[in-house]
């Protein structure tokens, strides 16, 4: 005796499963790059109350490679994010003198700290990227 199994949607799952097998590569860098530029727009917003010309905000972008992605960010960006406080004299023909006189801040000098905004921005975007990938693999496996 013989019987004979009819699977419907057997030639749809197997389409499916090499979509899914091609499409995960392809899927990691679409995520990754999504996540990537989503933290420059967020890492730019932290950015713009801090930034005395505008060139620093302007400098963080995100280069996407084939197996990883990397976050650049200015050095002056960086020191903003991570100085130690001390304390700043204040003499003429310089910003951060100009920046006192308008708050009303005159004196020999003022006492400047860090604004740490590049590790509270990376906490709260780490957790996400997993969603993004797993958008970006559903979306390729349509």
């Amino acid at each position: 005796m013989t019987f004979q199994v009819s699977i419907r949607g057997l030639p749809r799952a197997i389409i499916k499963l090499r979509k899914y097998k091609n499409g995960t590569p392809i899927a990691l860098r679409e995520g990754q790059r999504r996540w990537g530029n989503k933290l420059v727009g967020n890492m730019r917003l932290a950015l713009q109350p801090h930034n005395w010309t505008g060139k620093t905000s302007a400098s963080v972008r995100w280069k996407q490679g084939k197996n990883k992605g990397e976050l650049w960010i200015r050095q002056a960006g960086i020191f903003l994010d991570s100085m130690i406080p001390h304390f700043v004299a204040l003499k003429r023909g310089r910003k951060i003198t100009k920046w006192a006189r308008e708050k009303g801040l005159m004196g020999k000098g003022i006492y400047v700290r860090p604004h740490p905004y590049i590790n509270r921005i990376l906490l709260n975007h780490i957790p996400r990227l997993d969603k993004y990938i797993m958008n970006e693999i559903v979306r390729k496996a349509r």
